[in-house]
């Protein structure tokens, strides 16, 4: 011990106090980090997630959806049967909110992902997107593919006042050669993530000099979190969602809002449930409409995008051995794009959009019967 009238021997660097203390912290009531990994097909490339669409609170994102004839020309262009396959990782991170508002705010990030390659191989095999390009490598010594430091934000809808969620951004690894994959059974990986100015287990850490006083810089606060996964191939690959696309014609039909009332009847009697329907901004006689309904163990969703074009048409008529008439009237006629996305098995989804094709029609039919 050193006397406290004698501190100018705290300088001396002659004297060494290491003071230990057992220390076990509260493990939290949660499970910090989520993994979610998916393999998807090239034709599934740039088509929207109908289940985050139908679980959003806030309508559909407008740098989605604004584009109509982006996305009608998404739904109706060929199939290309390119040979590639794309990993989509998804990150999330979970906190428990912290009550001090005084500490510096919270940073996080994921340091590390690394997927145990089946081969060796090359980088320029792999392509990887997360947030703008990233570097991806292959480690001969661990037999991984590897990437680095991909920052995570908390969104700002939606936020818990009790738990803190942040995510990373979708990390898309393109294979440009899936036959690596072939025959085997799985993939194992790792995650490392960091979370600095935060301590996972709850502990309030002070620095003090040698005098007793209490630093005012403080100490650099990081919790570090790794976690270990596991991609079973034949799940990964029966699960891709598949997405057949529909476009359908109406002739003779004005587009207006009973016939958007026709559209979820139809749907509404074939037991699916509407989660989204409106109108597009800026763009006339156009509407959208989002559903979903169980399928077994999974949830079939529908995107109908209708867009309809108003114009005037004429009718010439004549009694026999008399005088022709003509009439000009308000017409019009409506396209309808219609995709889906159903894991496993893409027939039923077929089934339903023919089924709701025959009910429209049948419907129209009707209306330009009574004209």
């Amino acid at each position: 011990m050193v006397d406290p009238d004698d501190l100018d021997r705290l300088i001396a660097d002659r004297e060494t106090c290491v003071i230990e203390h057992a220390y076990v912290p509260d493990a939290p009531r949660i499970f910090p980090l989520a993994v979610r990994c998916t393999l998807e097909d090239p034709d599934s490339f740039g088509l929207l997630d109908l289940e985050s669409l139908a679980n959003q609170i806030d309508g559909f994102p407008e740098d989605d959806l604004l584009d109509v004839d982006a996305e009608a020309a998404r739904i109706t262009r060929s199939a290309s049967f390119e040979p590639h396959l794309m990993l989509r990782t998804r990150i999330s991170l979970h906190l428990p909110r912290r009550e001090d508002s005084r500490s510096p705010a919270v940073e996080a990030r994921i340091a590390r992902v690394a997927l145990r390659w089946p081969t060796v191989t090359s980088a320029e095999g792999l392509h990887l997107e997360a947030g703008g390009r990233r570097a991806v490598r292959f480690n001969p010594l661990s037999g991984c593919i590897e990437w680095f430091d991909i920052p995570m934000t908390e969104p700002k809808s939606g936020r818990d006042k009790d738990i803190a969620i942040y995510r990373s951004p979708d990390m898309r690894l393109w294979i440009t050669q899936p036959g690596e994959l072939y025959q085997r059974g799985e993939i194992l990986g790792e995650v490392d993530a960091e979370v600095s100015h935060y301590l996972l287990s709850g502990l309030e850490a002070r620095l003090y000099d040698g005098t007793g006083r209490q630093c005012a810089n403080g100490v650099e606060l990081t919790t570090k979190i790794h976690t270990m996964l596991r991609i079973v191939l034949d799940d990964a690959f029966a699960l891709r969602k598949l997405s057949p696309h529909q476009q359908l014609y109406f002739e003779e039909i004005i587009p207006d809002e009973m016939r958007i009332a026709d559209l979820v009847t139809a749907l509404t009697d074939n037991r699916f449930r509407v989660h989204r329907q409106e109108p597009v901004q800026g763009q006339k006689d156009t509407h959208l409409v989002l559903v979903s309904r169980p399928e077994g163990p999974e949830r079939m969703y529908l995107l109908f995008m209708v867009r309809g074009r108003r114009h005037r048409a004429q009718r010439e008529s004549q009694v026999p051995g008399g005088p022709r008439y003509r009439s000009s009237f308000d017409s019009g006629d409506l396209q309808v794009y219609v995709y889906g996305q159903l894991p496993k098995d893409s027939s039923e989804l077929t089934h339903e959009m023919n089924a709701v094709q025959r009910a429209l029609r049948e419907r129209f039919d009707r209306l330009r019967a009574r004209r």
